[in-house]
């Protein structure tokens, strides 16, 4: 895709419903794995590896804005349209913001443990980098840098103009991340709904029937 090369699992039957689903900071497409067996009875199902992780390409350079664009042109180069589109924490954040520029290709958002920031709202230290990691460190400095500690004043407004149902699923007390800023995203956005599944950040991987009931229940209602 204009020069950069994602890595992806695919799986179910062409022509059903599409779901892309989008993995979080530091992790892959293999993420999906338990909720991929799943959907893929009935849907037609994407997991790409971000730019930085893994497989895909380490080019450097990283923002939330940049994986929302690579996540723009997989859909494109795949010629997929009426996507449902699924995003964890970072994958969640990128496609949060995806939705607000270019909502015609979806028909359902769903953002899980995708905290969008408000002013303020917390900082973290980036921690040493490894001798050895599966992901460009370059990516982790830039998450921490540019979202977590230079949080954008106005992601919390812009919120209103996602015009998609949305579905939010947080993770609770164990979470990592303030509640406000994960399940209430869904009173910011016009036709969002919220769920807890009290698992803490990785919900998916920490309660997958749980969480896909509740996936279910939003995407084949």
């Amino acid at each position: 895709m204009n020069g950069l090369t994602l890595t992806f699992q695919a799986d179910g039957p062409i022509g059903a419903p599409v779901v892309l689903l989008v993995h979080g900071h530091g992790g892959s497409g293999a993420d999906w794995d338990v909720v991929m067996d799943d959907l893929k009875a009935d849907h037609r199902v994407y997991a790409p590896t971000l730019r930085g992780h893994e497989g895909s390409d380490w080019p450097g350079e990283y923002s939330f804005e940049l994986y929302g664009s690579d996540i723009e042109r997989f859909v494109e180069t795949l010629g997929l349209s009426q996507v449902t589109l699924v995003g964890h924490s970072m994958g969640g954040i990128a496609a949060a913001l995806l939705a607000q520029r270019r909502p015609t290709w979806l028909t359902r958002l769903v953002l899980e443990e995708a905290p969008i920031p408000t002013p303020g709202w917390m900082r973290r230290e980036v921690i040493p980098r490894p001798d050895e990691a599966t992901n460009d460190w370059n990516h982790t400095e830039a998450v921490v840098r540019d979202f977590i500690n230079a949080a954008d004043p106005q992601s919390w407004d812009r919120l209103a103009d996602i015009a998609v149902p949305t579905l939010v699923i947080g993770g609770g007390a164990d979470s990592g991340f303030p509640q406000h800023n994960v399940v209430g995203v869904a009173e910011q956005v016009p036709d969002g709904r919220a769920a807890t599944i009290e698992v803490g950040h990785l919900v998916h991987d920490a309660a997958p029937e749980k969480f896909l009931k509740v996936l279910r229940d939003f995407i084949d209602g």
